[in-house]
C-alpha cells in the first residue's frame, strides 16, 4: 500500500497518476479508480476527479493470478522480438474472453505458445492484449510480452502517434473520394452489444478518415477504401459508415441485409474489413516501425467478383 500528498491541484487524477506513477498508463490507472485500488481520502472517486491540496491518495493493487488453461490455436506470427509481437488475426476469432465466448480465443492461444511471457497490464483475462479487433476483421494485433512494452505502446495508442490504416469495402459509391467521419460514440442502453452514433454525456469522440480506392458496380455498388482512424473505439469504423449509409459489406450488425445476402451467394460470409497497417515506435529500439499485412484469401477471393 502506498499512501501520497499530491503538491498539484486542479488536475485529473487519472492524469496526474500517469504522469508521476510512470510505470503505468492513464487507462491502467482509471481501471483501478474504478475497482477502488486507488482512494482518495479513503473513498472511490469518479476516472474524472480532480485533486485539491488537501487530497491524500491512496494506491492498493490486487495481485490477481492467471488460472486460464492454454489451447493449441494456431497463430500467424509476422514478426516478434523479446518485447511484442505482430500477429495476423483470423477472421472468427475472439481476442479475449468475455460473455458468450470463455474459451477458443486469441488469448487461450497465446498462453499456450507463450506461457507466461506475457504482459498483465490489461487484466487476468487479457494477457498480452493491448488493443483489439472485432471477432469477424482481420489482420493486424500488437501483442506485448511484459509489462514494461505494455504501458510503452500504451501510450502510444493513447497519445494517438500510432498509425492503424484498415481495407474496407462499402456498399455505394462515397464521395467525395476523400473525407472525414467525426461523430461520437457511445453503447446502446438498448442492446450493450451494439454501439451508435451518439451526443449523449456518455459517448466519446471518434475520428475516421477514409480514401477512395476503387468503384465497383457488382455484385451491388461499392466501393473499395482505406480507412485511417485516429480513435479506436469499439465497432468505430462499422459505425461511423454505417451511419453516412454506406455500410461495410458483409456487416450482419450495421450492414444491408439485401446487400449482404447478394455478396453471400459469392462467398462473403463476414464483413469486408481487414487491418492492413501498422505503425508505431518499437519499445526495444525506440525507432519507427511499420508493418503491412495483405488481405486474408476469402477477402481476396470475393474482390475478384467485384466488377
Amino acid at each position: 500500500m502506498k499512501e501520497i500528498i499530491p503538491k498539484q491541484s486542479n488536475i485529473r487524477l487519472d492524469t496526474w497518476l500517469a504522469q508521476n506513477q510512470t510505470d503505468e498508463s492513464r487507462g491502467f490507472w482509471q481501471k483501478k479508480m474504478l475497482t477502488g485500488e486507488v482512494l482518495v481520502n479513503g473513498k472511490k472517486v469518479k476516472t474524472h476527479y480532480k485533486l485539491t491540496p488537501e487530497d491524500k491518495v491512496t494506491i492498493k493493487l490486487k495481485v490477481i493470478k492467471n488460472t486460464m488453461i492454454g489451447e493449441d490455436i494456431p497463430l500467424d506470427i509476422l514478426f516478434e522480438d523479446k518485447n511484442f509481437a505482430i500477429l495476423n488475426k483470423p477472421a472468427g476469432l475472439v481476442v479475449h474472453p468475455g460473455t458468450g465466448n470463455p474459451t477458443h480465443t486469441l488469448v487461450h492461444g497465446l498462453i499456450h505458445h507463450y506461457g507466461g511471457e506475457l504482459s498483465d497490464n490489461s487484466g487476468s483475462n487479457r494477457p498480452g492484449i493491448v488493443h483489439r479487433l472485432d471477432k469477424d476483421t482481420s489482420g493486424l494485433l500488437i501483442i506485448a510480452k511484459n509489462n514494461q512494452s505494455h504501458r510503452n505502446i500504451s501510450k502510444q495508442f493513447e497519445a494517438k502517434t500510432i498509425r492503424k490504416q484498415y481495407t474496407a469495402l462499402i456498399q455505394g459509391h462515397i464521395k467525395p473520394k476523400k473525407g472525414t467521419i467525426d461523430a461520437p460514440l457511445s453503447r446502446s442502453k438498448k442492446n450493450r452489444q451494439r454501439i451508435s452514433v451518439s451526443a449523449s454525456p456518455e459517448s466519446r469522440y471518434a475520428i475516421t478518415h477514409y480514401e477512395v480506392i476503387k468503384y465497383f458496380e457488382t455484385p451491388v455498388p461499392c466501393t473499395l477504401i482505406k480507412v485511417t482512424i485516429e480513435t479506436g473505439r469499439t465497432h468505430q469504423i462499422r459505425v461511423h459508415f454505417s451511419s453516412i449509409e454506406f455500410p461495410i459489406l458483409g456487416d450482419e450488425a450495421y450492414g444491408n441485409r439485401n446487400s449482404n445476402s447478394k455478396c453471400k451467394v459469392l462467398g462473403l460470409t463476414r464483413q469486408f474489413l481487414h487491418a492492413t497497417e501498422l505503425g508505431f515506435k518499437s519499445p526495444t529500439n525506440k525507432k519507427e516501425v511499420h508493418y503491412t499485412c495483405p488481405l486474408s484469401n476469402d477477402l481476396t477471393e470475393f474482390l475478384k467478383n467485384c466488377k
